[in-house]
């Protein structure tokens, strides 16, 4: 990720939202690629530690992003703060992820998942583990559609406990970054979580659902 300035938040475009600022840890790469991994069992980003390994690592394919959310979810013993224009399920609507969500909402009463997702229409059409989740424990599970101001918002990320982030410029691509312990660059990305979290509604789709 490349270094920015604070973001603006003052006019409540999109457009004038900045990238996070970079991670003062070097960038690496695993010593093998996750996305090479096919067929494998073990989630390569299951060995690094969440409030502990500082180095940032590239991600490129889907796959990668995949495990990468999935290490950072398992990890997690207080938040988990989404942005994705439509929770892509090869990201997040996987049996493992939702388990790993499920296991954090009932591990703790402080327990906390907000989902912010652009676009709900693919979830109620195809249907979603995370969306079933969200019926199911609503008290620590929430799904909020932003403000129209903000639906050009276009990059994605998942932050984990407030110290680790997966962290996608654009939410149309996977090619990322994730660090296990990165608190300022994860500390930016809720500074423009915050605001549109707060504009937030549910849609009245998903209301109808009691989400």
């Amino acid at each position: 990720m490349g270094s920015g300035n604070s973001p603006d938040l003052a006019s409540g475009s999109a457009h004038r939202f900045a990238a996070p600022v970079a991670s003062t840890a070097r960038h690496r790469t695993l010593c093998y690629s996750p996305g090479s991994m096919a067929g494998a069992v073990e989630n390569p980003f299951e060995g690094l530690r969440l409030g502990e390994t500082p180095e940032v690592f590239p991600v490129s394919r889907s796959e990668d992003a995949q495990a990468a959310a999935l290490a950072l979810t398992r990890q997690a013993r207080r938040t988990i703060d989404i942005m994705s224009r439509h929770l892509d399920p090869r990201l997040y609507d996987t049996a493992e992820l939702a388990e790993a969500i499920k296991q954090l909402a009932l591990g703790s009463r402080r327990a906390q998942v907000r989902l912010l997702v652009q676009d709900v229409d693919p979830l109620l059409r195809d249907g979603h583990r995370l969306l079933v989740l969200a019926q199911r424990l609503p008290t620590f599970i929430q799904i909020r559609v932003p403000a129209p101001q903000f639906r050009d918002f276009n990059q994605a990320f998942l932050v984990a406990d407030e110290t680790g982030y997966l962290h996608r410029q654009f939410a149309d691509r996977f090619e990322g970054n994730v660090c296990f312990y990165g608190p300022a660059a994860a500390r930016e990305l809720l500074r423009l979580f915050e605001p549109i979290w707060e504009s937030a509604e549910p849609d009245p789709n998903l209301r109808a659902l009691r989400i």
